[in-house]
């Protein structure tokens, strides 16, 4: 067993767990003989845990690659890859506040961050057809390319985001592909880390546009309620 602190890919919740370890298929087949794992040049195991506060499984993979035998007594050395979680089948990225209340924007967000790992040039399509969602249903943007609404909220919005926005613009070299500009759902090719960081530009629009606001609104509520029942 091993004791672990994460953020549950089921739940979203910040949890201590402990990892259980396993390894896939026999090491020796049922009527005897060589071991299928002697032939092989790498052996998958796994860990699980089940998650405290959900009480959901988690299942992470890793494979174990086995190098020329190096070590004392012709013991091979051993190198460990974390394939990741298989089980569930999470984005690994906290889940959307629930004030993100438009249903085609949750399910777009929900799947660019799903297929991020497995592919980024679908996952940034998805993020950036949100973008242009957001920059019309919030931005107050008049419809056009996505460069030219970029350009025309750019003045408008914090100093924290304008910046990353234009780098997105620009990283996405807008110019060199007019028919994306104009319907964002396209695949294209993407830069390193463009899908992410898209997703990452995504959450802080999402907290300006939507998350702030109805905190506002929540708290200014309760301030009319505390001075109305003050003057009675």
């Amino acid at each position: 067993m091993e004791a672990v602190s994460m953020t549950c890919p089921s739940c979203g919740v910040a949890i201590s767990a402990e990892w259980y370890f396993g390894v896939f298929g026999p090491l020796s087949p049922p009527g005897g003989g060589p071991a299928p794992l002697s032939r092989a040049k790498s052996m998958l195991t796994y860990r699980y845990l089940v998650c405290p506060a959900c009480r959901e499984h988690v299942v992470r993979i890793c494979e174990r690659v086995f190098r020329p035998p190096v070590a004392v007594q012709g013991v091979p050395e051993v190198e460990e890859r974390d394939l990741g979680v298989c089980y569930p089948r999470a984005s690994g990225r906290k889940p959307l506040p629930n004030e993100v209340t438009n249903p085609n924007l949750r399910q777009d967000y929900q799947e660019a961050a799903l297929v991020l790992r497995d592919s980024p040039r679908a996952s940034a399509a998805l993020s950036r057809r949100c973008l242009q969602f957001m920059l019309r249903q919030y931005g107050g943007v008049k419809p056009g390319s996505l460069a030219s609404e970029i350009l025309e909220v750019l003045p408008r919005l914090p100093g924290y985001i304008g910046p990353m926005l234009e780098a997105v613009r620009l990283a996405g070299n807008l110019a060199a592909h007019p028919m994306f500009d104009k319907a964002t759902g396209i695949v294209v090719d993407v830069e390193p880390d463009e899908a992410e960081h898209l997703l990452d530009l995504l959450d802080l629009l999402i907290d300006h546009y939507i998350v702030a606001p109805a905190k506002g609104h929540a708290v200014q509520a309760k301030i009319n309620g505390k001075y109305k029942n003050a003057k009675k």
